[in-house]
């Protein structure tokens, strides 16, 4: 597993700028990903590589006895 902290393991390229001097500065880097295709129209396909996608939930019960954490974390919740 990465650490995000550590920079990004894809890099998108854009255009015909400093294409040629990238994928050589990162030939010696396996780990890293570069992509060079025609960017397309599709927004949702063309970030797909690049994202990641995370659910994030909280449990408001115990064995059917409702608890305060998800207000106490979150505030008032209003539903509807």
């Amino acid at each position: 597993q990465t650490d995000p902290t550590k920079g990004s393991q894809r890099i998108r390229l854009i255009g015909d700028g400093e294409t040629d001097a990238t994928i050589k500065a990162m030939a010696q880097t396996p780990e890293i990903a570069v992509y060079r295709q025609p960017v397309t129209s599709a927004g949702r396909l063309e970030m797909l590589p690049f994202l990641r996608e995370q659910a994030v939930t909280m449990t408001a019960h115990r064995f059917g006895t409702i608890n305060d954490l998800p207000q106490r974390a979150l505030g008032d919740i209003h539903f509807g």
